[in-house]
């Protein structure tokens, strides 16, 4: 069964709600897993008090977030900050999911992304997508696990770019921008270019891949990065994208 929220509010308001819907599933399950204590191992270490240093600067809206979701959660905001870097510390994590991309080829015929999300299944049953505007940003709805920030799985925003997100397990990573942040911070994007600017400019820390597309265009994106290389390639044939890096600016 999947939930659907609705949340409006500040940044903390938004991140509080999703902690409080995601409480009972973080501390009956996500606490008592690997996952979890895989992750801590990197509590304390100088490159995650620089990836903290960075998200505060760059995106002091979204730490007002991780703050009001360790509140929710009742955890401490570091060991929840530390979850949402997992894909930046721990390489080997299982998630892994599928995209396909499915460029317009027919006059009536729009572009199509298909997802599927392969998370944690002790999250079954757990998830939910959420309907969120925030004050001084902007609206979306993304599917949301309990104790993530929205926007790393599949989402939309309220100027119609729509996003699904695949694992990379990227075993050279920096100290830069956790991931799932940069994947926040495409929700408040107004358009396929401002989107994939965000990427390229951003100092990432691990990898991820971004499918993006927009209302209203026919264009469909696909989006490589780790923290060396942001490759942006236009779809123009059918294909298929699951947790591989598979653009030319890798090999």
């Amino acid at each position: 069964m999947l939930s659907f929220l609705t949340i409006k509010g500040t940044p903390y308001d938004v991140g509080l709600a999703l902690g409080r819907f995601g409480t009972d599933a973080v501390h009956g399950h996500l606490l008592h897993t690997q996952a979890w204590a895989n992750v801590m191992r990197w509590h304390g270490t100088a490159s995650v008090a620089t990836m903290q240093q960075l998200v505060q600067t760059h995106f002091p809206a979204y730490w007002q977030e991780l703050e009001g979701m360790a509140a929710g959660l009742s955890l401490p905001t570091d060991e929840v900050f530390l979850w949402n870097c997992r894909g930046d510390l721990w390489a080997m994590s299982p998630d892994g999911c599928t995209t396909v991309q499915l460029p317009r080829t027919l006059p009536d015929q729009g572009a199509l992304i298909a997802h599927n999300e392969d998370g944690d299944p002790g999250f079954t049953g757990r998830c939910a997508i959420a309907q969120i505007r925030v004050d001084g940003g902007g609206a979306f709805a993304s599917f949301v696990y309990p104790g993530s920030l929205p926007g790393h799985t599949f989402a939309v925003n309220q100027n119609g770019v729509a996003m699904t997100v695949n694992n990379l397990r990227v075993l050279h990573t920096s100290p830069g921008l956790p991931r799932m942040v940069l994947a926040r911070a495409m929700l408040d994007q107004p358009d396929l270019s401002s989107a994939v600017d965000v990427l390229r400019r951003a100092p990432r820390a691990g990898g991820f891949h971004f499918t993006l597309a927009q209302a209203g265009h026919e264009a469909i994106v696909s989006v490589e990065f780790c923290a060396a290389v942001c490759s942006v390639q236009t779809i123009e044939r059918p294909c298929v994208h699951a947790n591989h890096m598979v653009h030319a600016a890798h090999r």
